[in-house]
């Protein structure tokens, strides 16, 4: 009775994601980071958030984690790259001058249009691309890491920066940094 009441919780967790991806249910909260020579905000990272109706926070880990296992996560990923653009492009216009970093899931990075399509977005906001920082994991890079370094040497290629995120947590050596953007 414990796994079917796990299995049912993650079941209506699912359609619930999927109706609040739909309806502007989540958040994106705003983690700053700070420059430690001048003590001033050097950026932003992008954290999305899910606040349910009936069940309060759900834990980035669990909402996430069900989005990748569900294929909602390349919605998800389009809605915080969507939700930070614009919102990056309100502080640029405003006169902000500081990076806005966004995560992105390893099906994100495996897409054939990715980094086109990233790019897109970029314009579609007319933001300053050098504002816009990409941070990928260490184990998204080792699963395809040719395929993906090209992605990120083409985002490279039109100024957007890019991060390794959680480097050295896995098996990879500072020799790979070398063939990476």
């Amino acid at each position: 009775s414990e796994i079917a009441a796990k299995e049912q919780r993650q079941i209506s967790l699912e359609q619930d994601l999927a109706s609040a991806l739909a309806s502007d249910g989540l958040e994106l909260h705003y983690q700053p980071q700070y420059d430690l020579k001048t003590g001033s905000i050097s950026g932003v990272e992008a954290l999305a958030r899910w606040q349910h109706p009936e069940l309060g926070n759900i834990s980035p880990d669990e909402f996430i984690s069900l989005a990748e296992q569900s294929n909602l996560i390349l919605d998800l990923g389009k809605w915080v790259i969507a939700t930070a653009f614009k919102q990056a492009k309100h502080w640029q216009d405003a006169g902000y001058r500081f990076k806005t970093a966004i995560n992105l899931s390893p099906k994100q990075c495996e897409q054939a249009s990715f980094s086109a399509d990233l790019l897109a977005e970029l314009q579609r906001f007319s933001l300053d691309k050098s504002l816009i920082e990409i941070e990928v994991t260490e184990s998204t890079l080792m699963k395809d890491m040719d395929s993906i370094s090209a992605h990120l040497k083409s985002l490279r290629g039109h100024g957007v920066s890019v991060a390794i995120d959680d480097f050295g947590t896995g098996y990879s050596s500072l020799g790979y940094l070398q063939h990476l953007p």
